[in-house]
């Protein structure tokens, strides 16, 4: 629920709702998030990583995160074959 102060802009409690969805977001399990988090694009992954320190650890441990923000950074879609695992496309990636 959002309310608005008298200068038309949002009221303190709109902001204190989205940190408690933020909170709620935390309490997720990692395996979770990543499931989530791989529906994003790239840029929208790294952003997810810099917003705090659980969310760092998430994406910085998640091969498949890791390599969906190095796909996108080099503007590449994912054509290799479904046969290869995370660490051989990034590695493919890298070359």
């Amino acid at each position: 629920m959002t309310t608005e102060d008298r200068d038309g802009g949002i009221s303190d409690q709109c902001l204190f709702d989205n940190n408690a969805d933020m909170t709620r977001l935390l309490f997720l399990p990692s395996e979770v998030l990543i499931e989530i988090f791989s529906y994003l694009h790239p840029r929208d992954i790294a952003v997810c990583q810099r917003s705090c320190r659980q969310l760092n650890d998430t994406v910085s441990h998640s091969q498949l995160l890791q390599y969906l923000i190095h796909v996108g950074r080099a503007g590449l879609h994912d054509l290799l074959f479904p046969g290869y695992t995370i660490r051989q496309r990034i590695d493919a990636l890298e070359k």
